[in-house]
């Protein structure tokens, strides 16, 4: 939360966080450009679906095989 600001979706909450203090533009994680800035946000969540949906399942595996997952 920021001031009157409620973000809960990580993405957007990067973004916002991004635009928000970076000193300027070349210190920021996304792009100006459209077409840029669309890749780099494809590229996110697609990779993001991947990485939280096997992280998931690896938190609600018996322990373990979870255990069997870090040997």
């Amino acid at each position: 939360m920021d001031e009157d600001t409620v973000l809960c979706e990580s993405a957007i909450v990067a973004e916002y966080l991004d635009r928000k203090f970076a000193k300027d533009a070349s210190a920021r994680l996304l792009s100006d450009d459209p077409k840029e800035r669309a890749e780099a946000q494809l590229f996110v969540e697609k990779l993001g679906g991947k990485v939280v949906g096997g992280f998931y399942k690896l938190l609600m595996a018996p322990k373990d095989e979870r255990e069997a997952a870090f040997a």
